[in-house]
């Protein structure tokens, strides 16, 4: 049997979108981080870290 995700309200797809959003671009950052030169890791990393902490923020909306 399937995973069945079933909404409790409207805030769940503004969230669930958000969260899709927030997967896109840390896709983008790490297309972008395995082209870049070296000396251009650092500032992807953190753009990484602090995109890694949004999705966080709202995983926890979500939940």
């Amino acid at each position: 049997m399937g995973l069945r995700i079933q909404p409790r309200n409207e805030k769940f797809f503004t969230l669930f979108s958000k969260a899709g959003s927030n997967v896109v671009e840390s896709a983008a950052i790490l297309m972008e981080f395995v082209a870049a030169p070296h000396e251009r890791w650092a500032e992807l990393a953190k753009r990484m870290h602090d995109t890694e902490h949004a999705g966080d923020d709202t995983t926890k909306l979500v939940v």
